[in-house]
Order: C-alpha cells, then sequence, then structure tokens
C-alpha cells in the first residue's frame, strides 16, 4: 500500500519532500523502500528546474528517505541490542551451506515459516 500511495504520489506531482516521506515509511519493510529510493531521487531531481533548489531538494529527500529504516534499526537495538539483527540473522540463514536446491525447497514448502513453530528448530 505504501508502494501504490508513493507511485500516486509522483503521478499527481507531489512536492519531493511529501514523496520522501512516504519513501521513508516504505524503507520500514527495508527492500522495497531501500530499492525505490533512487527513484525518489530521480523524480525530486526532475521536480525542480532551478539548479540550486535542484540540489537542496535533492539533499534533503535523500535524508528523509531513510527515516523509517532507522527507526527499524533503533527498534532492534532497543530490543535485542542489535540495530543490525536483520542482517545477522540472515547472514547466520546462508551460513548453513545448503546448497541452492535446499533452499528452494525449504522456500516451497514454507521451512522458514515451519521452523518458527517447531520447538526443536
Amino acid at each position: 500500500m505504501l508502494l501504490l500511495l508513493l507511485l500516486d504520489f509522483m503521478r499527481r506531482r507531489a512536492q519531493p519532500l511529501a514523496v520522501a516521506l512516504v519513501c521513508g515509511a516504505l524503507t520500514g519493510v527495508r527492500v522495497p523502500g531501500v530499492v525505490i529510493i533512487p527513484v525518489v531521487l530521480l523524480y525530486t531531481w526532475n521536480y525542480s528546474p532551478a539548479p540550486r533548489a535542484r540540489a537542496i531538494h535533492v539533499a534533503l529527500s535523500l535524508a528523509v528517505c531513510g527515516w523509517g529504516i532507522a527507526m527499524f534499526a533503533w527498534h532492534l537495538h532497543a530490543d535485542f541490542g542489535d540495530a543490525l539483527a536483520f542482517v545477522h540473522a540472515q547472514e547466520a540463514y546462508e551460513r548453513h551451506g545448503h546448497s541452492l536446491s535446499d533452499k528452494l525447497w525449504s522456500l516451497a514448502t514454507l521451512g522458514p515459516l515451519r521452523r518458527m513453530f517447531d520447538p526443536a528448530s
């Protein structure tokens, strides 16, 4: 929904700061938000015709675009003592040495979801 809202804002030629705020909320979801940041910066670049305003808007947008993931990292630090817990959890998953076919089979059979409810896991 946030991505659709962001795209609608861009379609309506909303102010770059409003677009960046929605992008910041989307970065709390991490992957879609981080991937869309260059698109938001390009939108901001094209929004402002004056070179000085363009540079200021792009810098502000870049700063605002990361508020969601920053808040998520703060939450992880407050609750778990590790602001990058989502990165460390992914590293642990990839260290198991499983082949690509094993990983695909695990994902196809909802292995990560089943392991959350398995006390022996």
